[in-house]
C-alpha cells in the first residue's frame, strides 16, 4: 500500500460536480499550488483506508476551493 496521495484533475472534477459548480476543472486544478496539494495529501493520509483517504482528501479539496472562491 502506498503512503502517498496525489490529487488529480479527476478529483477536482468530482468535487466541483458534487458541489454543483460549473467551473472549468482544468482551470481550478491549475490554480492549486504546492501548499494546497500538501494540505490535501496530509488530510488524506489521516487514514490507512483508501475510501477514507478519498473522503478526507475531497473534504480538504472542498475547503481549499471555497477559500479560493471557486465554490
Amino acid at each position: 500500500m502506498s503512503n502517498a496521495w496525489e490529487t488529480t484533475l479527476e478529483d477536482v472534477k468530482i468535487v466541483l460536480d458534487q458541489s454543483g459548480s460549473n467551473r472549468d476543472p482544468k482551470e481550478v486544478f491549475d490554480s492549486l499550488d504546492q501548499e494546497d496539494l500538501y494540505r490535501i495529501e496530509e488530510n488524506a493520509l489521516g487514514s490507512d483506508d483508501m475510501d477514507e483517504q478519498t473522503f478526507y482528501a475531497y473534504e480538504m479539496l472542498l475547503t481549499i476551493l471555497e477559500e479560493k472562491g471557486f465554490i
